[in-house]
């Protein structure tokens, strides 16, 4: 079977193209296409082109076809250029995807297309128009302005092609009538090596999809990025980050695991799941409970009661934090986008069930994080950047099934993001930052001796944004800085030392199961103590990819 898609369809098939559904989406008809093209195939990811310099110069899609020949599907993208440009590809990237998920420009949403994997392509630049973000051609112009552009086929490779969009139009950094970079997702039946021609006379992008052999499995997998650490002791912990393959640039979702205090490591099994979600709506985190009981959120929240050998969806929606003490566990699910607003899911059988807490105070907040003393005492400091919603801190000493509103410390321009942590239930201690940039972040350090109900304040001076805080005695606290360093104070928060240096990326997080034993890390390194803070030794090391 030959399919031939072309930008001059009629208007009632390119409306039915714009419904949104997959399952609707139009069927060109039949042509032929053939070129001389070959080479051999391969599974890595590409990029090329050349394309123009200057509006004059820029290229713009003329036709797109989906073609099936013996052993291969094939693209075929054309182009035409201005009066005084170059008969060339623009410049393009071809990323591989496990998943057929991807992000759509305008609106920002993730869809799905048909098939198992994907391939994301990305030209660089391709003509706008001044003030309007579509291609120049006429019948182009028509399709971007009608919407996204999307059609599936029967093919055995290729099973749905759609145009994602371009450039913001509402983007600082665009300029109108200079460049527009055109996105595209493909849907995959499944995995598949592919090859990339390019072509002048006219200029054209050639992908050829290989049919006839399965594409080898990918791997090794290696620790590429860390990303988040929990511990349940002195000995055992998992660390979580992203497992990247040579060639592929979406990397899965890694977990490495030790039972003797980090000396030593193992790949443990995680859920198959891209470790960066595509639509950037925050990231994978990772708690332990106990031995068995583990909690693996972000997106969704999955659960493990075999001490990580196997996971399974315990809810679907995302959560933007989450605590717990043995099997009681807290999760704050909802958060921006998703309405703006959470909710307290509780369960005492470690995620087997769950049950909601009503509290209203989280209604209008976006972002909240709790800390965890023991099974009763409990914190949980939230805020509402796009609500415009102050700072709110509360308070539970009987697990998390009532709350008390505490006075919060953290002041109106300090009160976009926080900290919270307790080593008592009594000292409690509050971090607040303001707006981050450039490196910089107003700070306030705020200490309770009464749980709460008053606190004595004062101003922290690091560079770097506030990430994470560990306290471990009345007077003995760790900061991690994103974008700076991890710091130490053994006088109740009066002076800092730095015990880690790290100004460029910054520490992710601090972690302290007793006095003694600690975590720290980077996006490369993770670090471990065992002697309340005052040498740190490297436990892992992330392999760049």
């Amino acid at each position: 079977m030959r399919i031939r898609v072309v930008v001059a369809v009629p208007l009632s098939v390119l409306l039915s193209a714009c419904a949104g559904e997959p399952a609707s989406v139009p069927k060109p008809t039949p042509a032929a296409t053939s070129l001389a093209v070959g080479g051999p195939f391969s599974c890595a990811d590409r990029t090329g082109g050349l394309g123009g310099k200057g509006l004059a110069s820029l290229p713009q899609v003329k036709s797109l076809t989906v073609d099936h020949q013996t052993a291969l599907d094939r693209l075929i993208f054309e182009f035409t250029t201005g009066a005084n440009g170059p008969d060339a590809v623009p410049g393009y990237s071809i990323s591989q995807r496990f998943e057929p998920q991807f992000l759509r420009n305008d609106p920002p949403q993730t869809v799905t297309l048909r098939g198992s994997a994907g391939i994301d392509l990305n030209f660089g630049a391709v003509a706008a128009t001044h003030g309007y973000w579509k291609f120049l051609a006429t019948p182009s112009r028509l399709l971007h302005t009608l919407g996204p552009v999307d059609y599936a086929t029967d093919l055995s490779a290729v099973r749905e092609v759609t145009l994602l969009g371009y450039f913001d139009p509402a983007s600082s950094s665009v300029t109108p009538g200079v460049s527009s970079p055109a996105h595209w997702g493909i849907g995959l039946a499944s995995r598949t090596c592919f090859r990339v021609t390019e072509l002048s006379h006219p200029a054209r992008l050639v992908i050829d999809f290989d049919t006839a052999h399965p594409a080898p499995a990918p791997g090794p997998f290696n620790l590429a990025q860390i990303q988040d650490a929990t511990f349940v002791d002195a000995s055992h912990g998992w660390v979580l980050g992203g497992g990247c393959a040579t060639g592929i640039q979406e990397c899965r979702l890694m977990l490495e695991q030790t039972a003797d205090g980090g000396q030593h490591w193992v790949v443990s099994p995680a859920p198959d799941l891209p470790a960066y979600p595509v639509d950037g709506n925050g990231g994978w985190h990772l708690r332990f409970g106990t031995i068995l009981d583990g909690w693996l959120y972000g997106p969704q929240l999955y659960a493990t009661h075999d001490g990580g050998h196997t996971w399974t969806l315990a809810r679907s929606s995302p959560i933007v934090s989450l605590a717990s003490a043995g099997q009681s566990v807290w999760a704050l699910e909802g958060g921006c986008p998703n309405g703006c607003s959470l909710t307290l899911q509780r369960s005492a059988d470690a995620g087997r069930s769950w049950s909601r807490v009503s509290v209203p105070q989280l209604d209008r907040a976006g972002f909240a994080v709790p800390a965890r003393l023991d099974d009763a005492h409990g914190w949980i400091l939230a805020w509402g950047i796009e609500t415009q919603s102050a700072a709110t801190l509360l308070r539970t000493s009987d697990g998390g099934a009532s709350w008390q509103v505490l006075p919060t410390p953290c002041t109106p321009s300090l009160g976009t993001g926080g900290v919270v942590a307790a080593s008592s239930p009594s000292n409690v201690w509050v971090v607040c930052g303001g707006v981050p940039g450039a490196g910089q972040q107003l700070k306030l350090l705020s200490r309770s001796v009464d749980g709460g109900a008053h606190w004595t304040t004062g101003d922290l001076s690091s560079s770097g944004y506030v990430a994470d805080l560990a306290v471990t005695s009345d007077s003995r606290a760790w900061l991690a800085f994103g974008r700076g360093p991890l710091s130490m104070t053994v006088d109740g928060g009066r002076t800092w030392r730095t015990s880690i240096e790290n100004n460029d990326a910054g520490m992710a997080f601090v972690r302290f199961v007793d006095s003694l034993h600690g975590w720290t890390a980077t996006a490369q390194q993770l670090y471990r103590t065992s002697d309340g803070g005052v040498h740190w030794v490297t436990a892992l090391t992330a392999v760049a990819s």
